[in-house]
């Protein structure tokens, strides 16, 4: 459920704020295995997020709710600006 509901404010996000007249919105979505979980990768090439939401303590609803939905995952977020918005998440394998 956290996870569905992480895609689903991200995809969000990337239909209100990338898309553009001059520009073909791409999202990318990968869930790549590592040593003792997995990472989330999205991005989209929209023009990123707002650099004070980037900060630890900003951001609105849709920051928290993230953050809030991959610690129940028992990971952590972390987003950045890279041509586009940009977040990872690494969240721990539940059932090893």
């Amino acid at each position: 459920m956290p996870l569905g509901i992480i895609l689903n404010e991200l995809l969000t996000n990337s239909l209100k704020y990338a898309v553009t007249p001059d520009n073909k919105l791409r999202i990318g979505i990968k869930l790549e295995p590592v040593d003792d979980g997995f990472i989330l990768n999205y991005c989209d090439n929209g023009p990123g997020f707002p650099e004070e939401t980037l900060s630890e303590d900003k951001g609105g609803l849709g920051t928290y709710l993230l953050k809030s939905m991959s610690r129940q995952l028992g990971g952590h977020l972390t987003c950045m600006n890279d041509q586009g918005a940009v977040c990872k998440i690494f969240f721990k394998e539940k059932n090893k």
